[in-house]
């Protein structure tokens, strides 16, 4: 079985054909659950990056 990524914080919410399932990070993926490969343990993509936060500096900049 396919088990969630251990770096993945918050839940996957998934679904079977009968129920909803909330999945955390190392939890083994249920049989008959469809997990994106993304989320799983040797998935196919790295981690993505944090986005940088702030805008354009104003230091420096003469008007």
């Amino acid at each position: 079985m396919s088990k969630i990524r251990s770096d993945v914080a918050g839940v996957v919410l998934a679904r079977d054909s009968t129920s909803v399932v909330w999945l955390r990070a190392g939890d083994e993926v249920p049989a008959g659950v469809t997990v994106d490969p993304d989320l799983l343990e040797g998935g196919e993509t790295e981690a993505v990056k944090p986005a940088k936060r702030g805008g354009r500096r104003a230091a420096g900049k003469s008007d």
